[in-house]
């Protein structure tokens, strides 16, 4: 028996065999799980979140020309994964990985990326509400039904941020609302949490 193990178990009251094991199996996962979500939140300084938003601009460049293009959204993907290995606290990093990976139609990738995204922000895990309910927001009260959910909503957002930065970097700031390449992207980002598509870049 191995020594973690065997320091559980000897700290359990006497116990039949099978559920000493059990409750030592179930303890060594607990603190397993517990390491693995500590790990992956662990704060970032400031010269690891510059270091990750330079990894994040590279992926917003190639998620804005991708146009459809598999290759360039592949690209998006690794930069912001790159980001994310830099800067493992940052909730957004994790939502752009998210809508890149939902362009390229890769769900579950895409829904992992969400979750770590929720791990760390945990306003991003509440749900839309459904018909007549309400839902309540734990930072701005009742969400209005039919709103999107919080996590839908920050990927919009991201969304409009990235065609912003696309139309001043060509010296276009009065155009924002014209950015065709991002409205196939912003389209499968909603049609994943199955609601109508917003215009990107309107504030």
């Amino acid at each position: 028996m191995a020594p973690a193990v065997a320091s559980l178990a000897a700290a359990r009251p006497s116990l039949p065999q099978a559920q000493q094991l059990a409750a030592t199996i179930r303890d060594l996962r607990a603190r397993r799980d517990a390491a693995v979500a500590s790990s992956a939140t662990r704060g970032s300084n400031p010269a690891s979140r510059l270091r990750a938003a330079r990894q994040v601009a590279i992926g917003d460049r190639h998620l804005r020309t991708a146009n459809g293009d598999p290759a360039e959204l592949r690209r998006a993907v690794d930069a912001y994964r790159r980001a994310a290995a830099i800067a493992a606290d940052q909730p957004d990093t994790f939502v752009r990985q998210a809508i890149a990976l939902v362009a390229l139609g890769d769900r579950g990738q895409a829904d992992a990326a969400m979750a770590r995204a929720a791990a760390i922000d945990g306003r991003l895990a509440a749900v839309a509400p459904s018909g007549g309910e309400r839902s309540p927001d734990p930072v701005f009260g009742d969400r209005p039904v039919g709103r999107p959910s919080p996590l839908a909503a920050r990927g919009q957002a991201i969304l409009r941020q990235i065609a912003e930065q696309g139309e001043v970097a060509r010296g276009q700031a009065d155009a924002i609302e014209n950015e065709p390449l991002l409205a196939g992207v912003a389209a499968r980002w909603m049609e994943r949490f199955g609601g109508v598509p917003a215009t990107v870049a309107r504030r």
